[in-house]
């Protein structure tokens, strides 16, 4: 059998509300949301794989926090990260035509593994409101691996190395 994009999504949107505390064990840290949105058509910015809305008080406040979830079946490459920030671009453009809530948008990219061999990778540890996560499938499940995004060189070229 093969594993598609559609798996993981659905492995997500099955168990974040219901089996949140799982999912947040294997791996995947991120606050428990009150909605899912799946296949979330954001105008004409394009579909997102899966939308998650989370309420956060804040003293007396409460302020809407989302989620922007870009799912890969295997490489997070430049197209996946900007992908997920146009998605988030489009939900910010709508919420400003609605402006009734205060909010903050997360920008979440799953996927088998990050293409380490582009350039693109030294931008991630600079981008506060993006999270990384890669999956690892196998016969005990799925489980989830935060990637931190401290990306560098192999040979970075100092102290006399080439």
């Amino acid at each position: 059998m093969d594993f598609l994009e559609k798996d993981l999504e659905d492995i997500i949107c099955e168990n974040i509300i219901d089996n949140y505390n799982e999912l947040y064990v294997r791996g995947f840290n991120i606050p428990q949301p009150y909605l899912v949105k799946r296949q979330f058509k954001i105008g004409n910015y394009g579909i997102a794989d899966v939308v998650l809305l989370h309420r956060v008080p804040e003293g007396d406040e409460h302020y809407l926090y989302i989620s922007v979830i870009e799912l890969k079946k295997k490489t997070i490459d430049y197209k996946s990260l900007l992908q997920v920030y146009r998605y988030g671009r489009g939900i910010e453009k709508w919420l400003g035509y609605n402006n009734k809530y205060t909010y903050y948008i997360k920008h979440i990219i799953i996927g088998k593994h990050v293409e380490v061999n582009d350039d693109f990778v030294f931008l991630l540890s600079h981008l506060n409101n993006l999270k990384i996560f890669t999956y690892k499938y196998d016969i005990e499940g799925m489980y989830f691996k935060e990637n931190m995004g401290d990306y560098i060189k192999l040979n970075e070229g100092f102290n006399g190395e080439d």
